[in-house]
């Protein structure tokens, strides 16, 4: 599947999940919103001789943690998207061998915490940063990936995405549009 066809299908399925959550006056955290967009959207998308296969996905799986000083050489992600179908990181020896094709990092805002929401957009610079590394890191073959950041305290709901690829991150996605009141 070429980036194009990905950037479009999770485009599609972005705007149809923030429209479900404010339609329905759905409330849920970061694992909910991750599950709901995983299956109840993207899942859409996805056909056995289609671009992309259910079996190319994983919610909080393994992927390969970037270089340095850090204890674990893998870290799970929120929504992974593999080159092909049943994919995991792992060879049969158990090495770190497989990079994914795209992550989706989420972090949301839900309740009228300023604290927390401060944090969970720290959180979401630090999701940027790991997946602009990454993209560096991964250049044998196209890595996408997304940060997504949920405003549920918020009236109406805000939904952005910053899209990064190659080292370099645009902001992508930011529904609605208008200036956000706190509920």
């Amino acid at each position: 599947m070429q980036i194009s066809e990905l950037d479009s299908i999770v485009e599609q399925s972005l705007r149809s999940f923030y429209s479900e959550i404010c339609s329905l006056g759905w409330c849920g955290r970061e694992r909910e919103m991750v599950s709901l967009f995983a299956l109840g959207h993207l899942a859409q998308h996805c056909y056995p001789n289609g671009p992309l296969r259910l079996t190319q996905m994983g919610i909080e799986v393994a992927v390969p943690q970037l270089p340095g000083e850090r204890k674990k050489k893998d870290v799970c992600k929120d929504l992974v998207i593999w080159p092909e179908d049943k994919m995991t990181c792992w060879n049969d020896k158990f090495d770190l061998c497989r990079e994914p094709m795209a992550v989706l990092e989420w972090k949301a805002n839900y309740v009228k915490n300023s604290r927390d929401h401060a944090k969970n957009r720290r959180e979401h610079e630090s999701d940027i940063q790991w997946l602009r590394d990454t993209s560096n890191r991964i250049v044998a073959c196209d890595f996408v990936g997304y940060a997504v950041l949920i405003e549920s305290a918020c009236s109406p709901k805000e939904l952005t995405c910053v899209r990064i690829c190659r080292g370099k991150d645009e902001r992508w996605i930011k529904i609605p549009a208008a200036t956000l009141t706190p509920v």
